[in-house]
């Protein structure tokens, strides 16, 4: 069975177990999976859980992590939702933990000479410690090494650096964001 639970992005406490209907999530690699599911706010008893209330169905601000069997099987951010006053439903979409790096850009000079893995693996970390959820990684060098530099007006985004600079070099990367009950809390975060 899976339970998907609303987590606040930035300090991964659980919100609140969320109670979803016509579900469905996906895995991609070299991109991001995407979730979506319904909330029936109509139902009295989901009514009293407060869930707008609390912030659990915040964009942007809510991290959401699916269990299957108490084994995270995905996680990501809370992006949009849509409410249809009709049945009295909410839906909300979500995409993997990746989806962040869209939205963040790289916008100060740097050299760089270094293994593909390493500089992809830094400039993902420059902007999760920058304000970003919370964030461990694990690389595996390949051995080609990019040279190179950045200037400041380039603002380059890291989403398209990860896409286009880095994974498709000769050489290059596959990457992807998985989730693990890890925090010192036992609850799950990005890896």
């Amino acid at each position: 069975s899976h339970i998907l639970v609303a987590a606040n992005a930035l300090t991964n406490i659980p919100i609140a177990e969320l109670p979803v209907s016509e579900f469905h999530h996906s895995r991609v690699l070299n991109d991001n999976g995407v979730l979506e599911a319904q909330i029936l706010l109509s139902d009295t008893n989901i009514a009293k859980l407060g869930l707008l209330k609390n912030g659990a169905l915040e964009p942007g601000f809510v991290a959401l992590y699916c269990y299957r069997d108490n084994v995270v099987d995905w996680g990501g951010l809370l992006w949009a939702h849509a409410y249809d006053s009709t049945n009295g439903s909410l839906t909300i979409d979500g995409a993997e933990f990746g989806s962040y790096l869209s939205s963040r850009f790289i916008i100060q000079g740097s050299n760089y000479n270094a293994d593909v893995a390493t500089l992809a693996n830094t400039w993902v970390q420059q902007v999760f410690t920058d304000g970003g959820p919370p964030l461990v990684s694990a690389i595996t060098a390949t051995g080609t090494v990019l040279k190179g530099a950045f200037y400041a007006y380039e603002q380059h985004c890291v989403a398209d650096l990860l896409t286009g600079y880095v994974a498709q070099n000769p050489g290059g990367i596959d990457w992807s964001f998985d989730c693990f009950d890890n925090d010192t809390n036992g609850n799950a975060r990005p890896t």
